[in-house]
């Protein structure tokens, strides 16, 4: 039953991305389901009017498992370290979290202000496009490392990532196909936090 009602969170989710994402207000936006959990995350860049200072980044972020769920939202100014066609960005911000876990034979809770840093590195690669994101956040410990490697000319990417908190860990690797409608993707893989399983996602990206 959990397993079903984390599929039909996903899937509802994933039907109402796309009445979000042709809004002023959403740049990116992600949808992710398997059979144990499902994720919503949501970001915004706020640019100044000359588009000349590296937007700031206002993030929102849920997501369900089978015994528990998590809620964050957050700010991030961020800097050019490295400019030319291989950048370097940097940022740090604030966030507000929420988390709850009905694993244990008690219910745990925990909610938080957290500090939070992050550096991206993105440019050409061969035959491609290289994107690689490294965030951490003090709740919990929270450490994100992703990588992407988009081919040239071609509708399909490669993603790898890894995620670990206080109680949590898992490995991604998964690809990323352009879809018809411009700026939308599908995203399929598996994930491995001590067991595997597939998961599929749509993701919108207008950076």
């Amino acid at each position: 039953m959990r397993r079903v009602r984390c599929l039909r969170m996903g899937a509802a989710l994933a039907a109402a991305l796309p009445t979000l994402a042709p809004g002023q207000w959403l740049d990116y936006g992600q949808v992710e389901a398997s059979s144990e959990n499902a994720s919503l995350v949501l970001v915004r860049a706020i640019r100044d009017e000359t588009l000349t200072v590296v937007p700031t980044l206002l993030t929102a972020s849920a997501a369900q498992w089978n015994t528990g769920e998590t809620v964050a939202i957050g700010i991030t100014p961020r800097w050019s370290v490295a400019g030319g066609e291989h950048q370097w960005l940097i940022g740090v911000g604030v966030g507000a979290n929420y988390w709850r876990s009905r694993g244990g034979s008690e219910l745990d809770e925990q909610s938080a202000i957290s500090a939070r840093l992050q550096t991206e590195f993105l440019g050409p690669a061969p035959h491609g496009n290289y994107y690689a994101l490294i965030q951490a956040s003090s709740f919990r410990g929270g450490v994100y490392a992703g990588v992407q490697y988009s081919l040239q000319q071609q509708p399909v990417a490669l993603e790898a990532s890894y995620y670990r908190e206080t109680s949590y860990h898992a490995y991604n690797l998964g690809l990323r196909f352009a879809l018809p409608v411009e700026r939308w993707f599908l995203r399929v893989g598996a994930t491995n936090d001590d067991r595997t399983r597939a998961y599929i996602g749509v993701a919108y990206n207008g950076f």
